[in-house]
């Protein structure tokens, strides 16, 4: 399903905590050792009818059950790719990202509050996921073209 989302572009990929380093001679050298992937929160505006929060209490549900602690056991079941793209002023996608595995693992209150008069419903929803890939679509300006990175795996931007 599609919703409208107020989420700040923060995608957190790497909390290297597992990174090998050694120091046989005294100077420390890092590798690179096992990469995680910290949950991704979006702020999600509230219909009228709860049609949003509803689904994503259901989904949230039937991971694991609330009354009962029981749920789905096969991650096929309740993990989905959930795709995100960012929009230019007239509407085209110049950035998409993909986060892979994904399933919402806290939903965030809404304020019922009278500090909340004349605004919006928004909630949060934080979503676990293993990976995060990035495709740069057509469509999208100029800005940045012909700027080339080097790198020991290979020039960015890759040719097209």
């Amino acid at each position: 399903f599609f919703f409208k989302q107020k989420t700040a572009y923060e995608i957190k990929e790497c909390d290297c905590s597992s990174d090998v380093c050694s120091s046989d001679l005294g100077r420390a050298v890092n590798f690179a050792g096992e990469r995680t992937f910290a949950p991704w929160t979006v702020a999600i505006y509230n219909d009228t009818t709860f049609n949003i929060r509803n689904a994503m209490e259901r989904w949230s549900d039937g991971v694991q059950n609330h009354s009962q602690t029981n749920g789905r056991t096969n991650p096929r079941d309740y993990q989905v790719d959930l795709r995100v793209h960012q929009l230019d002023r007239n509407g085209a996608i110049v950035k998409s990202y993909k986060f892979h595995d994904a399933y919402p693992t806290a939903i965030g209150p809404i304020g019922l509050d009278y500090d909340t008069v004349n605004q919006m419903e928004i909630f949060d929803v934080e979503f676990t996921y293993n990976y995060w890939t990035s495709d740069t679509s057509t469509n999208a300006s100029n800005f940045g073209v012909g700027v080339t990175v080097n790198t020991p795996v290979g020039t960015f931007p890759l040719p097209v």
